[in-house]
């Protein structure tokens, strides 16, 4: 698990890069995956690559890092821009990037949230289209993980909590390929009933073994 150590410096924040070339195993509590859609960059940003440390990227960034800015959009700029600033120095061999910041910002309700660049798998009620090279990569970049502030996770697996941050890790991840589906009723109509919170998870009422995107793991008493 990757993390980096600095405080937070006004108008400088530094991130954490992690990037992974296989998905992981966990738990709860995270955002609907937004389809990122290409926008125009407006110099607003600057990120400059520090160091690496095993496969840990630490990259400075300046600009705002919140997640939405004030019109209500996502703030997809900056991520752009560290990601970019990440493929100057590195290969195109990762599936997703996953960020940790060295501060804090608003998340709303979750923990950490997900940007789905790209899908190129049928049948899972998603459209196929690649975005990556917006973000620097030539088709291999997947997704990019905003895990937000190192500070609310444990990051050393010898200790007792670092089950939840691969949980919520795993979580982002698996948003990749959904929940989406919906199925043919017997009138023909198609239903969601299948998918819940925030149309992205599955819904309580399914009994989905109590899986990392939600659902239940429902017991028959055996009466009705």
């Amino acid at each position: 698990m990757g993390f980096l150590k600095s405080q937070v410096i006004p108008g400088l924040a530094k991130i954490a890069l992690w990037a992974l070339a296989v998905a992981l195993c966990g738990s709860v509590w995270a955002s609907s995956p937004g389809t990122v859609t290409p926008v125009p960059l407006t110099g607003a940003y600057s990120a400059l690559h520090k160091s690496d440390w095993d496969h840990i990227s630490i990259i400075e960034l300046s600009g705002d890092y919140s997640q939405y800015l004030s019109d209500g959009s996502v703030n997809i700029e900056p991520r752009t821009v560290v990601a970019r600033e990440f493929y100057r120095t590195h290969p195109d061999n990762y599936d997703f990037l996953v960020v940790f910041s060295t501060f804090e910002f608003s998340t709303g309700d979750t923990m950490a949230f997900y940007h789905r660049l790209q899908n190129q798998v049928q049948g899972i009620n998603l459209p196929i289209y690649d975005n990556s090279s917006f973000f620097g990569s030539g088709g291999k970049l997947k997704g990019y993980v905003d895990m937000a502030a190192m500070t609310r996770y444990e990051t050393s697996p010898l200790n007792t909590g670092f089950d939840f941050t691969l949980g919520v890790l795993a979580h982002e991840v698996l948003h990749q390929w959904g929940p989406s589906v919906r199925f043919m009723q017997s009138d023909s109509t198609l239903s969601d009933a299948l998918i819940g919170y925030q149309g992205a998870h599955w819904s309580y009422l399914l009994d989905s073994d109590a899986s990392l995107e939600f659902g239940a793991d429902w017991k028959d008493n055996g009466d009705g």
